[in-house]
């Protein structure tokens, strides 16, 4: 099974599912969301390259607050991968299917569970977005070479 940008995300025979695990501040704060149908909508930046509309987190944010627990930032994160996965393939892959049924129960009327499609013209600022920072990250990648390569020429010499 891939992500939408062509990453494996089949599980190895001894991975675990990803887990859901907010803690009781963070699982607090996302029960008080409410969907508002005038929210914010912006292209997230964190590396989901996702569309993220500011009544889905505390403080009307449009990402992760930063003073969020890492436990819960990865549980945040994995469930906004799931969604994303969804937006692109049409279902959670089986990989992440516990972790949103737990957060279905734990968080139900969190607003991201009321943007479970989108246009196609989302998919594609998506997609463009995530090809854009590969093709940025191949390019420092080349980049890189190049200037360990002139080092060894310069100690070389």
């Amino acid at each position: 099974m891939t992500t939408p940008d062509g990453s494996d995300v089949t599980p190895n025979e001894d991975e675990r599912p990803p887990e859901f695990n907010l803690s009781q501040h963070v699982l607090a704060q996302y029960r008080e969301l409410r969907y508002d149908p005038e929210a914010e909508c912006q292209l997230g930046l964190s590396q989901l390259q996702a569309l993220c509309w500011n009544d889905e987190h505390p403080g009307r944010e449009t990402n992760i607050p930063c003073d969020v627990d890492p436990q819960s930032r990865d549980s945040l994160i994995q469930l906004l991968a799931a969604r994303r996965y969804l937006w692109f393939r049409g279902e959670v892959p089986a990989l992440f299917r516990p972790l949103w049924d737990k957060a279905m129960r734990e968080i139900p009327d969190w607003p991201g569970f009321r943007r479970l499609s989108v246009s196609d013209n989302d998919r594609a600022v998506m997609q463009g977005w995530s090809d854009a920072l590969d093709r940025a990250e191949r390019a420092y990648e080349r980049l890189d070479r190049l200037q360990r390569r002139a080092r060894e020429k310069a100690k070389a010499r």
